[in-house]
């Protein structure tokens, strides 16, 4: 192997080694240790179910599902649905669900898009103490969805996108509480 091959292959390891944190930390990739994880005291947190004020009856159990799986995902702490015995309790209030459409089909002046909608309330609370670590009253979500234009291909799509815009909202309700205690 020659001296020109060598360094070559140098300066490809080095610029590698330089490149490839600064590209893994500007795509928000990052190693963790659970360093936004909850306080090591709470080793339990209680979720009971979302207070539904909407009129979409599965949506408080399809948040709350979602809200569990998204702590036990993410922490070290045991989830359970009543407060007894809880070192921090995780509150949530359905405020309104809405699902509106935004676009039509010139033609047939059918919708082919639906956006949805929901507002949630949600507290966190220390259990012991009683304080309130985390809040927020009026947390925002929306999605879209389409609507087949072939009637027979119809697929209850609704349903779905609520299900899927359940799973953000609680990945980012639990990334809120978890950031509150990483920021301090």
């Amino acid at each position: 192997m020659s001296a020109v091959t060598r360094r070559s292959g140098a300066a490809r390891i080095t610029m590698l080694a330089v490149a490839l944190p600064l590209w893994a930390a500007g795509c928000g990739y990052r190693l963790t240790t659970h360093a936004r994880a909850l306080p090591p005291r709470m080793r339990i947190v209680a979720v009971p179910a979302f207070v539904n004020h909407t009129r979409v009856p599965q949506l408080s159990q399809m948040i709350t599902a979602a809200t569990e799986r998204e702590l036990l995902t993410r922490t070290h702490a045991r989830v359970q649905s009543r407060p007894p015995g809880s070192d921090a309790l995780l509150r949530g209030t359905l405020l309104s669900a809405t699902a509106a459409p935004i676009t039509f089909d010139p033609i047939t002046n059918r919708a082919t898009t639906v956006r949805v909608r929901l507002r949630i309330a949600v507290q966190f609370v220390d259990e012991r103490s009683g304080r309130v670590l985390y809040s927020d009253p009026a947390l925002i979500f929306t999605g879209n969805y389409q609507i087949s234009e072939q009637t027979q291909e119809y697929i209850e799509e609704d349903a779905l996108a609520w299900r899927r815009l359940s799973r953000r909202a609680a990945r980012d309700i639990v990334a809120a509480i978890l950031d509150r205690f990483h920021h301090g």
